[in-house]
């Protein structure tokens, strides 16, 4: 695995573990949200999974070539 595959995933987990504990700080103030958006604090598990899905949607570099695939090219 390259460097930048390493860090944009660092960064993925990173940024998951931030919006989910900023959820979870969030919740008592939600009393207006849509009831799903309310919930999602009650599932920290489920939540985390949908930020990371999202965030790893979101960031750069998602479609780059793995280092292997490369390799396997060049020959």
């Amino acid at each position: 695995r390259d460097r930048a595959t390493g860090r944009r995933g660092y960064l993925v987990a990173l940024l998951t573990v931030i919006a989910s504990v900023g959820l979870a700080r969030l919740a008592p103030y939600m009393e207006g949200w849509p009831e799903l958006l309310r919930r999602m604090p009650d599932f920290p598990i489920a939540s985390a999974v949908v930020f990371a899905i999202v965030f790893d949607h979101l960031l750069p570099g998602r479609d780059a070539p793995l280092p292997s695939t490369l390799a396997a090219l060049d020959r």
